[in-house]
């Protein structure tokens, strides 16, 4: 550890680089050209000014030596035949890694890491591995950085978490994309996983279109989710057809969805001749939804009969369930007879509530041995729960002795249990020391505490500073959390992208996340996934179409995969097929469009100079809605038409200048226009807008249908125009509830 601590500002960096390629991915062996990359981003600027030229060579001289008998720090390995790695290579010592593991623990990689990573690792489980921490932290652009290369690689699971990545952020046409190449690489179930996203985000069209493709595709399980969905939009016809079909095919789950459909419509004797045939195959799922429906009817005797047929096929959460149904109902006797029945089938969750019946009854004694048993099974709230059983019986002091006790003794980690224990009685000092404590060690759970303590109690900037360090130490709810937290501080545009796309690299809320497109064939799947929509505009004319292309090639180099690649990519074929029969001269073109990308992709598309305004209006089939101040309209029930336009004069009710300068002076101009909105279904994908700077004017419209009068959360919707993939102007609107309701200022 000396050795590790006097080394100079390079050597540390190199083992800093290691230290993360180990924790973050699992990668044991850590090539030169990762340390080659990486390590400069570690050292600050003075350290990189004062640095050698042979700094590198210098600093793995040192961390190779051995001493006194040691390896060094960084020990250099020979690949052996058949290794995925080529060149030099170093590995950490193990001591090495467990410090890492603790002192890095909430230290996101600077870019340059993931940068290095994704040039030099080829072992497809470390980037996996890799992607998978970086989503973990928020920051889901290195994600789908990593899971591209391993995609590319051949990795199936990677483009399956891709394809999940890029429908959070709204990108649905290029989750389609990925989705669709699984399928063809032999998982099908991406397009699965895709439909139950859209179906919780209430799209269920999209969800049904999907599952369908899946069935389509050779995944059964898609069958029986569909039927579910269908179940829960009122086909119930449809979906025992599903159910019955996936149950011939051998799935025997259909057969409990099934029968808990029958028993829902009490067809019981039908249901449990299903459930009786799912047992036999091995599935008390059939058992335990008939038990539950009887449950919730009242028809206490049938449910039980059922949940002890459930328990003997394997299932004994019923048991639970309903002991606490007939605590509730202040039958005691029958519900301990429950409970035992479910803790002598190994159910750790019947023991802690037999542990809270004991502890009601007084006898805390006999409820301390049952929780600490519990507990030792694996139910983690058991001590908690008994706790706060006898605290609320006035015995506060009593509780908190025993989980100090607990904690003393070693048994079980319950540190946080005693400070939320302590929260819940109002000791908020004692509460706080002790996840202070925790916290330092780095504990994600007591940051998420101390945020909301602090949160609660006003100091939002702490929420956030806590909330934000979970994160880095790899807390997706905590991620969430910090989102609810930049909305309670009203920067309501920052939460919805810390949920649609994640953190920068310095942790701000990021704002899309670029996909670089996973080979040739993910090209094919984006045109084809939106062809039917695609209205080609391009023209035979070689003037007309040369730019467009242009930009096509630098969408493709920077993967900017948009509507507007999309549709030159379903039409530059055949243009380009027609222009070669002229007898122009194509090298000299070509060479042209290659140097025009080129610089492109170096300093970006250039922007056209426009003078003008984008303006909004809304309409339903009486015409106009009006506009409040705050911008607020009330589209009531049924359909109506988000109308936009872009034009040198303004046209629409609602206008904001559009104004680009500093560019080039073109005759034509092309603009994108789309809906963003913090509730999906309310978004709609980019529309390309192509008009004459001097005096041309375009509408477009954007159709939507409420199916409600009244909104719990008004859905925000910000329409934005574009060019060359830099926003230039929006506009915010809130659709009101009509009954007038709910109000923004």
């Amino acid at each position: 550890m000396a050795r590790y601590r006097a080394a100079t500002p390079e050597t540390r960096a190199v083992l800093h680089v290691a230290m993360d390629a180990r924790r973050l991915g699992s990668i044991a062996v850590v090539p030169y050209g990762l340390l080659e990359r990486a390590v400069p981003s570690y050292l600050t600027d003075d350290e990189w000014a004062r640095s050698d030229a042979d700094w590198l060579e210098t600093a793995l001289a040192y961390a190779a030596r051995p001493s006194r008998g040691t390896p060094g720090l960084l020990a250099r390995v020979q690949p052996r035949p058949g290794d995925r790695i080529s060149g030099p290579a170093y590995r950490l010592a193990d001591y090495l890694e467990q410090v890492g593991g603790i002192e890095r623990a909430g230290v996101v990689p600077p870019a340059a890491f993931w940068d290095a990573v994704s040039n030099t690792i080829t072992d497809i489980e470390g980037l996996r591995r890799l992607g998978f921490e970086a989503q973990r932290r928020g920051r889901f652009q290195r994600a789908s950085q990593i899971y591209r290369q391993a995609a590319e690689l051949g990795d199936v699971v990677a483009l399956r978490e891709l394809a999940v990545l890029q429908q959070g952020a709204g990108n649905s046409d290029t989750a389609h994309a990925l989705a669709r190449e699984a399928a063809e690489r032999g998982d099908p179930s991406v397009l699965g996983t895709l439909a139950l996203l859209r179906a919780q985000s209430e799209d269920r069209p999209g969800a049904m279109a999907l599952y369908h493709e899946a069935i389509d595709r050779g995944d059964d399980a898609a069958r029986v989710a569909l039927a579910n969905l269908l179940v829960e939009s009122g086909d119930r016809d449809t979906a025992e057809h599903l159910f019955r079909v996936a149950a011939d095919l051998g799935d025997t789950s259909a057969l409990g969805s099934l029968a808990k459909l029958l028993a829902a419509e009490q067809d019981l004797n039908g249901a449990l001749e299903l459930a009786n045939l799912a047992a036999e195959r091995g599935d008390a799922s059939g058992f335990s939804a008939v038990a539950k429906l009887q449950m919730e009817v009242g028809d206490f005797t049938e449910a039980r009969s059922l949940a002890e047929l459930a328990a003997e096929h394997g299932d004994s959460s019923v048991l639970i369930s309903l002991a606490q149904a007939h605590s509730e109902a202040g039958q005691v006797d029958a519900a301990e007879q429950l409970a035992w029945q479910a803790a002598q089938r190994d159910e750790p969750a019947a023991l802690t509530l037999l542990a809270v019946f004991q502890a009601n009854a007084g006898d805390w004694a006999s409820a301390w041995d049952l929780a600490t048993w519990a507990s030792e099974r694996g139910d983690r709230t058991a001590m908690r729960t008994v706790a706060r059983c006898i605290a609320r019986a006035g015995h506060a002091d009593h509780a908190i002795r025993l989980l100090r006790d607990t904690v003393d003794r070693g048994i079980g980690n319950i540190q946080l249990d005693l400070a939320a224990l302590r929260l819940e009685i109002g000791d908020v000092e004692g509460a706080h020391a002790v996840y202070r404590a925790a916290a330092a060690k780095g504990d994600v759970e007591a940051l998420r505490a101390l945020a909301r303590i602090h949160g609660e109690a006003g100091d939002l900037d702490a929420a956030l500073a806590f909330a934000k360090e979970a994160v880095d130490r790899g807390s997706p709810e905590a991620l969430a959390e910090l989102a609810d937290w930049y909305e309670r501080m009203g920067d309501t545009m920052g939460a919805q992208r810390i949920r649609r796309f994640g953190l920068t690299d310095d942790g701000m809320p990021a704002t899309g996340i670029i996909f670089s497109p996973v080979g040739p064939a993910l090209i094919g799947e984006l045109v084809r996934v939106r062809e039917h929509d695609l209205q080609p505009q391009l023209t035979a004319n070689p003037t007309d179409w040369a730019q467009p292309l242009a930009e096509l090639v630098l969408n493709l180099v920077t993967g900017r995969i948009d509507d507007i690649s999309r549709q030159m990519l379903a039409t530059a074929d055949r243009h380009i097929q027609r222009v070669i029969q002229e007898q122009h001269s194509v090298s000299l073109r070509l060479e042209q469009l290659i140097r025009n990308g080129v610089q492109e992709a170096i300093q970006g598309p250039p922007r056209v100079n426009f003078n003008g305004w984008i303006g909004v209006d809304v309409r339903n089939a009486d015409g106009s809605i009006p506009v409040s101040a705050s911008r607020t309209f009330r589209a009531g029930f049924g359909p109506f038409n988000l109308v936009v336009a872009v034009g040198v004069q303004p046209s629409l009710p609602l206008t904001e200048p559009l104004v680009v300068t500093g560019g080039v002076d073109r005759r034509r101009v092309q603009f994108e226009i789309e809906v963003d909105s913090d509730q999906p279904t309310f978004r709609r994908s980019a529309t390309p807008v192509t008009i004459t700077t001097a005096e041309g004017s375009k509408e477009i419209s954007f159709r939507y249908e409420t199916v409600s009068r009244w909104f719990a959360n008004p859905p925000w919707l910000w329409v934005r125009v574009s060019q060359a993939g830099r926003t230039l102007q929006s506009i915010e609107l809130i659709l009101a509830s009509s009954n007038g309701a709910t109000e923004h200022a």
